[in-house]
């Protein structure tokens, strides 16, 4: 983040409390003004980079009514703390985009490090038959299923579903 663009600003420097009116705490306030730093974008570079390094710095800044100092409010500025060398780095993103029909799972398989041997417990089957399953099911809109819901105790409620069917178990829904 840049933090180039400059900001001046009255800031509170000191509260004195002299003493209460009908229970409310009273103070005098001193202001003095102040410049800070705001964010202002980024910057994207193949080069390293020594720049300006920034800390942050909470500020109380005073509330204004009829031209009085009536309370305070926290903002957070920053300020130079020194200089920094960046130095750019790569950062590999891995994502995976499919499309249900037709479905593809060997791309789902090595996406996501699936072990199609491994038990789906809850079904007694195992992730690659779930899977091969839930490609194959039929997609059911949300009326019929809502049918289905005396007898099936799993079925939910999203607008459009496929099912996943055991051969010996009764449907449940992803």
């Amino acid at each position: 983040m840049l933090y180039n663009k400059k900001e001046t600003v009255t800031v509170v420097s000191g509260k004195t409390s002299t003493g209460t009116i009908n229970g409310i705490p009273q103070y005098r306030y001193t202001t003095a003004s102040r410049t800070y730093y705001v964010p202002d974008g980024e910057k994207t570079t193949s080069e390293t980079l020594e720049r300006e390094a920034y800390k942050s710095v909470t500020v109380e800044l005073p509330v204004y009514s009829g031209g009085k100092i009536v309370s305070t409010q926290k903002k957070t500025y920053y300020e130079i703390s020194g200089t920094e060398l960046l130095t750019p780095s790569t950062e590999t993103v891995e994502y995976l985009e499919c499309t249900i029909h037709p479905f593809d799972q060997g791309m789902i398989l090595k996406a996501f490090k699936i072990d199609t041997e491994k038990p789906y417990d809850q079904f007694g089957i195992t992730y690659g038959q779930a899977i091969v399953h839930m490609a194959t099911a039929p997609i059911y809109p949300r009326k019929v299923l809502k049918k289905q819901r005396a007898s099936h105790e799993n079925v939910g409620d999203t607008r459009y579903l496929r099912t996943c069917c055991s051969p010996a178990k009764s449907p449940t829904m992803l």
